[in-house]
């Protein structure tokens, strides 16, 4: 196992969150819904964004922002942004479709304690290879561990794919790593198949 400290983006610890619903079955699409709300929004750069799941195969998300004003903009905005997507806020009667709203409230619930991490401070323009020591000073993943026992140095590359997918623990951000020819790759790899009719 390795872990170490980020030196420069720090952790990311939002202090008010949402959940959201749209019946997502797959990783890939909630990504693609996250991403597609840090565009139009826009979400800050210190958001977070989070995959959970939420019962029966079905997934959650959440977003955590900085202050209660961002969050009160951000969930205004969400109901133009993302209509088939039900609204989870602290204090508030969920909006959008109903079906999900219960699976908003999960996510909601959740988010505080952690999750599979989507958006986070640092993640975008990275490069294709990079070391671990970069990504810990560039990113807010504060620590990384490699499966199998094996340890990455500071000097180790990573090869990002990118698609890095850190989870969320007690306001860590711990990405998980496998060996790989070129030095380390991310544990979970991107889908192969993102495009599959009917994926939700």
């Amino acid at each position: 196992m390795s872990t170490a400290a980020s030196s420069s983006a720090g952790a990311a610890r939002p202090t008010h969150w949402l959940g959201l619903a749209a019946g997502h079955t797959s990783n890939a699409a909630a990504d693609r819904l996250l991403h597609r709300l840090a565009t139009e929004l826009p979400l800050p750069a210190e958001a977070l964004g989070q995959s959970h799941r939420v019962g029966d195969g079905r997934l959650g998300l959440s977003l955590g922002l900085p202050d209660a004003d961002t969050a009160g903009a951000v969930a205004r905005r969400l109901a133009k942004a993302a209509p088939e997507a039900a609204l989870a806020a602290p204090g508030a009667a969920p909006r959008g479709p109903a079906a999900w709203a219960a699976d908003a409230a999960t996510a909601l619930a959740a988010a505080p304690d952690g999750g599979r991490v989507v958006l986070f401070p640092g993640q975008a323009d990275l490069p294709a290879l990079l070391t671990v020591a970069e990504l810990l000073s560039r990113t807010a993943i504060e620590a990384v561990r490699v499966l199998g026992g094996a340890t990455a140095a500071p000097d180790a590359l990573v090869e990002t794919h990118d698609h890095l997918r850190p989870e969320r623990r007690d306001d860590t951000l711990l990405l998980r790593l496998t060996p790989a020819r070129t030095g380390f790759i991310p544990f979970e790899i991107p889908d192969p198949h993102p495009c599959c009719g009917g994926e939700h």
